[in-house]
Parts: structure tokens; C-alpha cells; sequence
């Protein structure tokens, strides 16, 4: 993250820095009179999008932290601002590069907002209580995630997002539950590692699901390599022989009508001979 010495400060056009009464925004104890402009694409690169908030809460809620503007939204403080030039300047920053993070299906339903406090909670109200039917439907992926062509960390990483989609909407997956989900959606190759570890007393942790499956994942790999050697010298051996084949084929074709050739020429010959001695 970009240090907050290189962001965009502009220089406040006030005569003298903005009393900070006592419970009001405090902007940012180390830049008094700057205003700071937060550069979005580079320090909050993940778009919302309908189906991403708790991602995109997660990176900007440390953005805000970092730089002490919590309270700019979680306190509706439009009288203050308006009051205060320097406030509202700042606030108008902080509502720019949070539409700025926002993606084309979702920029439209904050347009409306005047503040940041408002563009926030309209997001929160939309996308951090999901609807049952959004519940319903995380834990169905849950449940039918299947590996395919992911590899195990990617597959891994999937079921973990929507666990964590889960939790975040107040619905606990245990550790047990995620483990049989990963498991029922494994191919067949790793029937073995799956059996070993539900045979256990103790549930498994991430991981440790993370070691021991990409474990299993290295080998299938480099067994499947040996067989595509195998596979590639048999091949090989079958072209070598069969061009082997071919030419010896052709050998005996050109002998054949050199054969041939030959036989004619000694019986021309032959009835050349006794014409001569006729």
C-alpha cells in the first residue's frame, strides 16, 4: 500500500488549520491542513461488483483504518462538514475514490449520494445482509463445488470464498463441513487421501487439506508424466518400425521389377543370339 507521504496533498486555502473540536473528524493527525486524495485503482484495485462485498469492504475498511477516516463513514457528520470547509473537501475525496472503486452494475445506485457516510451505508444496506435466497444459494455452491481442471490450490481457494461469504453473512461453516464439501467434489484419484483423512478423530485444518492434497496433487502429476514418456516412446518404437516395414516393402518391390528386368533382357538377348546364328 502506498504510503500516505505519496499520496496527492493539496495545501488547505484557509487562513489557519481547522479547529478539531473535541468528538469531531479528526482528518489525519500527521497532515494537518492537507487534503488527501486517495488514489483507488492502485490502492483499492478490487471493483465491487454484486457478488464481491466482503472483499472490497475488507481492502477499503484497512484503507480507511490506515489513514484515520472511520469516522467520515460511520458518522453521518453532514452538519459539521458544511461547516467546514476543509471537511467537507476531504469527505468529497474520500466519496470520489469510493465510486471510483465501484463497478458499472453498482456505481449507479450511489449517484444520489452526497457524502461519503451515504455512499457507504447505501453499499452496506444492499450487499452486507445477504438475502436468504443468496444463503440458500452459497450453501449450494458449497455443497456441489467440484475440482475439475482447477488446480487444488484454486479449488481450495474457491470453496474457501464462499465459507468465508458464509461467515460474513452470519452462517457458521465448521471446520468439518468445509472438509466434506472439498471432499465430495475431488475426482476419483484422490479417493485414498480423502478416506485416510475422514478416518480421523480430529478434523483437519486448512493446511494441513492444503498439504496433504497437494501432495497427491504432485504425484498424480508426475505419474501421469511418466505415462506421456511411456506413452511418447511407444509411439516412437510403433512409427520406427512401421517406416522399417515400408522400406523394406519398397526394397523388394524395386528387386521384384529389377528381377523382372533382367529376365527380359536376357531372353531379348537370347532371341538376338539366334537370330545371328540363323
Amino acid at each position: 500500500m502506498t504510503n500516505p507521504t505519496d499520496l496527492t496533498k493539496q495545501p488547505d486555502d484557509s487562513s489557519s488549520s481547522p479547529q478539531t473540536p473535541s468528538g469531531s473528524i479528526n482528518v489525519n493527525p500527521t497532515l494537518t491542513n492537507q487534503l488527501i486524495s486517495i488514489n483507488a485503482s492502485a490502492q483499492a484495485p478490487i471493483k465491487l461488483t454484486p457478488f464481491n462485498y466482503q472483499i472490497w469492504y475488507t481492502q477499503w475498511y484497512s484503507l480507511l483504518i490506515g489513514y484515520d477516516f472511520l469516522n467520515f463513514i460511520e458518522q453521518d457528520r453532514k452538519t459539521e462538514a458544511t461547516g467546514n470547509s476543509f471537511l467537507f473537501r476531504q469527505d468529497q475525496f474520500i466519496r470520489s475514490a469510493l465510486i471510483a472503486s465501484l463497478s458499472p452494475e453498482v456505481a449507479p445506485f450511489v449517484v444520489g449520494d452526497k457524502t461519503s457516510y451515504d455512499v457507504w451505508q447505501s453499499l452496506s444496506k444492499m450487499y452486507a445482509k445477504p438475502s436468504q435466497s443468496r444463503i440458500m444459494s452459497l450453501r449450494e455452491q458449497l455443497l456441489t463445488i467440484t475440482k475439475g481442471s482447477l488446480t487444488i490450490s484454486e479449488y481450495l481457494q474457491k470453496a474457501k470464498s464462499i465459507s468465508f461469504q458464509l461467515e460474513t453473512a452470519g452462517v457458521s461453516v465448521s471446520a468439518a463441513e468445509f472438509a466434506l464439501s472439498v471432499f465430495l467434489g475431488l475426482p476419483s484419484d484422490y479417493k485414498e487421501i480423502t478416506a485416510a483423512l475422514r478416518a480421523r478423530d480430529n478434523v483437519v485444518s486448512f493446511d494441513e487439506l492444503h498439504e496433504k492434497l497437494t501432495d497427491v496433487e504432485t504425484q498424480l502429476n508426475r505419474d501421469s508424466n511418466v505415462i506421456t514418456n511411456q506413452e511418447a516412446q511407444e509411439i516412437t518404437t510403433v512409427v520406427l518400425g512401421s517406416n522399417l516395414r515400408i522400406k523394406i516393402r519398397t526394397t523388394l518391390v524395386q528387386l521384384a521389377i529389377e528381377v523382372v528386368l533382367f529376365a527380359n533382357f536376357v531372353k531379348n538377348l537370347d532371341i538376338q543370339l539366334n537370330s545371328v546364328g540363323n
